[in-house]
């Protein structure tokens, strides 16, 4: 005697319309996550989160102004991607933008940049800085990036005080580095190397496409390449 189970598996082989019925709800489960519910809360929010944006950022010039809105017009339609996983709010172009009350930045095309200079990222972190930093005082960024907190501190500091960022990316070390001469920050010092518990060592990088915010000497995996960097202890 057959389960209740395979009944209904022998029904759905033997009857196309059922099969039909079984391969739509199999494609739409490796489509979108467990509830569709939770897909449409996924959209909103990566939805919600460009708004956010929106009301902080300007472009810096009519070319940096059109890729901004264009990335955040198009953003119904790229938020749709990869429902299941996490996506940073990206621009289709290079462009310069300001961060109302943090300064200027130049965001990379396709890369987490614009991330990681929302304010709305850490707000706990963003708020300690502003609350808690004393003028004169001294700040170490460790993995600065492009130097989204660098500069806010710098801000919270002032001429008196001092910046330190350490960032290991070459790249991204260079763009900090631009940052500070475009942003106008004279107190703070940019150092290009890994923190790590043993100086003077070469490690290598993982880092996936597009995440440069996100690379590290302490997982690596399938991404790591031929990268090397140089190690420093705090």
């Amino acid at each position: 005697m057959l389960s209740r189970r395979d009944q209904q598996l022998r029904t759905r082989s033997e009857n196309p319309r059922a099969h039909g019925r079984f391969g739509v709800k199999a494609l739409l489960r490796t489509l979108l996550p467990t509830r569709p519910y939770e897909a449409l809360r996924t959209y909103y929010q990566r939805l919600g989160y460009w708004v956010r944006l929106m009301r902080v950022a300007s472009g810096a010039g009519l070319s940096d102004k059109a890729v901004l809105w264009g990335s955040f017009l198009a953003s119904p339609i790229t938020s749709l991607a990869n429902l299941r996983e996490w996506q940073d709010p990206v621009l289709f172009a290079d462009a310069k933008v300001r961060i109302r009350g943090v300064g200027m930045f130049k965001i990379r095309a396709g890369a987490d940049d614009l991330h990681h200079v929302s304010p709305f990222r850490e707000p706990e972190v963003f708020d300690y800085i502003t609350s808690h930093l004393p003028a004169g005082g001294c700040f170490v960024d460790a993995g600065a990036n492009i130097g989204f907190y660098s500069i806010l501190a710098a801000r919270e500091v002032g001429p008196s005080g001092q910046v330190i960022a350490i960032e290991m990316m070459d790249d991204t070390h260079s763009i900090l580095c631009q940052h500070m001469a475009l942003n106008g920050v004279p107190n703070c010092r940019t150092l290009k190397v890994a923190l790590f518990h043993e100086e003077g060592l070469l490690l290598p990088v993982s880092v996936k496409p597009k995440l440069l915010g996100r690379a590290s000497i302490c997982l690596p995996d399938s991404d790591t390449g031929e990268l090397l960097v140089t190690t420093s202890t705090l």
